[in-house]
């Protein structure tokens, strides 16, 4: 996954989630990209993301 990739997710999590638990929920999702044990499974249209849902594995 690349730079805007990972932006472009953590933008979606800021956008489903509004205004200032939106940013909250942009953090996190910032932070679990850069975990190992983290999934993120993304929907594409028209070659760019448009959806995402991230899981991650607590160890």
């Amino acid at each position: 996954m690349n730079q805007v990739e990972k932006e472009t997710i953590i933008s979606i999590h800021r956008l489903a989630f509004c205004d200032e638990e939106g940013n909250e929920i942009a953090k996190l999702a910032k932070d679990f990209l850069t975990l190992p044990a983290t999934i993120s499974i993304s929907v594409m249209h028209d070659e760019r993301i448009v959806r995402d849902v991230l899981y991650h594995a607590i160890q």
